[in-house]
């Protein structure tokens, strides 16, 4: 080889070891070694690449700790009913007591409810953790879904549409959720016999009710997996629908807000 031959090849090979220790550093790549690859030494035209690459890393990396907390968190919260379910089920196969048989079966239904409906919202959650904002969507009318939903729940609820057109396009199945778990939360958090109000307006739909005024401190962690506020007359609830709306809201490129003040709260969603 010539002297010329062995400097372009001494050149190449220095200028692609960046590369060549590129490739090393991917194969090491496992769930527990998802840190920055450092290489100050890379040529200029090489940065770019190494920044998306170290972005990625950091994607999955959150990715990949968002699954381990949702399954810490997912087991932590179906231990309890479970173990509650577990305990009425002995206490019936027993056979003791029989007087109070009907009211630990009814204790049993209750919590069997629970953990199904804490499954349904972990399912959602986990769904809406990874999808993306590619999902199908469709005009509708909000205040029309909204209106429906009022209409099916057991509470007396005030509804009032200030405007005639309120057509949006999102995924009608992700907004129906997301109003659900509102509605709930609302029937869940107010005094009995006081008045819980919707308001529809274009494309923001207002929800208030009248309860125990939340805490600055609480409302910076109410739509936080699995927080419950204090001042909720149900315990039964898995802490869940607030987050989700957020979560649904966010796909949809929209804001959700909560206030609570002189006794009235009140949450506002506006879609994007």
């Amino acid at each position: 080889m010539t002297d010329l031959g062995l400097i372009i090849f001494s050149t190449v090979k220095k200028e692609l070891e960046p590369l060549k220790l590129l490739a090393l550093r991917i194969e090491e790549i496992s769930g527990t070694t998802l840190g920055h690859f450092k290489n100050p030494q890379a040529p200029t035209e090489l940065q770019p690449f190494l920044k998306s690459f170290n972005s990625l890393l950091a994607r999955l990396s959150e990715s990949m700790n968002s699954e381990r907390r949702f399954a810490d968190y997912a087991a932590h919260e179906l231990n309890t009913p479970l173990a509650a379910i577990k305990l009425q089920a002995q206490i019936l196969a027993s056979g003791k007591h029989p007087e109070k048989h009907a009211e630990y079966l009814q204790d049993l239904l209750a919590g069997i409810d629970r953990s199904a409906h804490l499954v349904e919202q972990l399912l959602l959650l986990s769904r809406l953790e990874v999808d993306d904002k590619n999902f199908p969507k469709e005009r509708f009318d909000l205040a029309k879904l909204a209106l429906a939903l009022v209409l099916s729940k057991d509470r007396k609820i005030k509804f009032h549409c200030a405007n005639k057109n309120n057509e949006i396009k999102a995924n009608k199945f992700y907004v129906e959720i997301l109003i659900k778990n509102l509605l709930d939360n609302a029937i869940k958090y107010s005094f009995p016999n006081t008045e819980i109000a919707v308001e529809i307006s274009e494309k923001t739909l207002l929800i208030n009710n009248v309860g125990k005024e939340i805490s600055a401190t609480e409302i910076a962690r109410i739509f936080d997996n699995f927080y419950r506020a204090k001042n909720s007359q149900d315990q039964s609830g898995c802490g869940l629908g607030l987050s989700i709306a957020k979560k649904i809201i966010a796909l949809h490129s929209g804001e959700i807000f909560f206030e609570s003040k002189s006794g009235k709260n009140e949450v506002r969603v506006v879609f994007g």
